[in-house]
C-alpha cells in the first residue's frame, strides 16, 4: 500500500459510479458545492494514471470502462473495510447476548463453522442450540422465546425472513454388490426404483419440489443420512441423500450413484429464519456476520 496515495476518494467514487450524477452525490455526502466532488474525481483519475473516468450525458455522467473496472474491483474491498470497521464498533457498543436456535443434527458442521468464527470476535455472547424441530419451533420464533431456525424449509410467514445458507443435490445409491443382487444397473426407471428396497428421510420427499417422483414413498423410513448409510452399504436397499453426504464417504469403494431415467432430482436450501420484529442487538450482529461469511 502506497501511504502517500488518498484513499478516502474511492468512497466518493464508489457513489459517482452508482448514482451517476454529480449534484446527486454532492448532496447525499453533504458537499456544499458540485466542483468539491468532480476535484476529487480529477484528481483520483490523475493519482491512477488515466484522463477522466466519467463522460458527461444530458441526464448526468457515464463510468468509463476504465471506471467500471475499477469499480468492480475497489467495491468489495471497501465493503469488506466497512464490515471489519462496525464489527469492532458493535463489539464496543454490544458484546454479550444469547442466541437461540434451532437446526437439524446434520447441519452442524455448517453452522459451527461460522459461529467459531463469530465467537472469536465476539466471545461474551453465548448460543443454545437444539435439535429439535417440529411445529412449535415456529410459535416460539414468533413469541421471542427462540431466535434462529435453520431448516430446509424457507419459512415465508408475515414478519418472518429467511435467507439461503447453502444448496444440495440429491443422488439414489447402492452398493455393487445390492445392484448385482436386483440385476440392475447405475440407471434405472421410476416404476423399477418402487419395486427395490429403499431408504430415504421421508420429510425430505413429501416436499412439493420432489413430485417429480409421482409419489415414490420409500420403504423404510429414517430420521438422518447416517442410518440411510448403514442401511446402503448393509445391502438393505437403495438410498437417498445429498451427494455433499454420499461424496464424503470415500472408505467406500464400492458405492455408486444411480440416476432415474428422464428424471432430474431438484436441489434443496438450507435456510435461516428469523422473525424481523423480535431481533436482539446479539442476533442482529450473527445475522449480518452469517451473510458475509457466506
Amino acid at each position: 500500500m502506497n501511504l502517500q496515495k488518498d484513499y478516502s476518494f474511492y468512497s466518493i467514487f464508489i457513489k459517482m459510479c452508482e448514482i451517476r450524477n454529480y449534484s446527486k452525490v454532492a448532496e447525499l455526502l453533504g458537499y456544499s458545492s458540485v466542483r468539491s466532488i468532480s476535484d476529487k474525481m480529477n484528481a483520483l483519475a490523475k493519482q491512477v494514471g488515466v484522463k477522466t473516468f466519467f463522460t458527461r450525458r444530458p441526464q448526468g455522467v457515464e463510468p468509463t470502462i476504465e471506471a467500471i473496472n475499477l469499480y468492480n474491483n475497489v467495491k468489495p474491498l471497501i465493503e469488506a473495510i466497512d464490515f471489519a470497521e462496525q464489527q469492532v464498533t458493535d463489539f464496543n457498543k454490544n458484546s454479550s447476548g444469547v442466541i437461540r436456535m434451532r437446526c437439524p443434527p446434520q447441519c452442524a458442521e455448517i453452522i459451527m463453522k461460522p459461529i467459531e468464527k463469530f465467537i472469536t470476535n465476539y466471545p461474551c455472547i453465548k448460543f443454545e442450540i437444539s435439535t429439535d424441530l417440529t411445529n412449535e419451533s415456529l410459535e416460539l420464533l414468533r413469541n421471542e422465546k427462540l431466535d434462529l431456525i435453520i431448516s430446509y424449509r424457507n419459512l415465508n410467514y408475515p414478519d418472518f425472513k429467511y435467507f439461503e445458507l447453502k444448496k444440495y443435490t440429491h443422488s439414489f445409491f447402492a452398493t455393487e454388490s445390492f445392484m448385482a443382487k436386483y440385476n440392475i444397473s447405475n440407471e434405472i426407471t421410476l416404476p423399477q426404483l418402487k419395486t427395490l428396497p429403499t431408504l430415504a428421510t421421508k420429510r425430505v420427499l413429501t416436499r412439493k419440489r420432489f413430485e417429480i417422483l409421482e409419489g415414490f414413498d420409500p420403504i423404510i423410513s429414517v430420521p438422518s443420512f447416517e442410518m440411510i448409510f448403514n442401511g446402503v452399504i448393509n445391502d438393505v436397499g437403495i438410498g437417498f441423500a445429498t451427494n455433499e453426504y454420499i461424496d464424503k464417504q470415500k472408505n467406500y469403494e464400492d458405492i455408486v450413484k444411480i440416476k432415474i431415467n428422464n428424471i432430474e432430482l431438484p436441489s434443496t436450501y438450507l435456510s435461516c429464519s428469523y422473525n424481523v420484529k423480535r431481533l436482539s442487538k446479539a442476533t442482529q450482529m450473527f445475522l449480518k456476520y452469517l451473510k458475509n461469511y457466506r
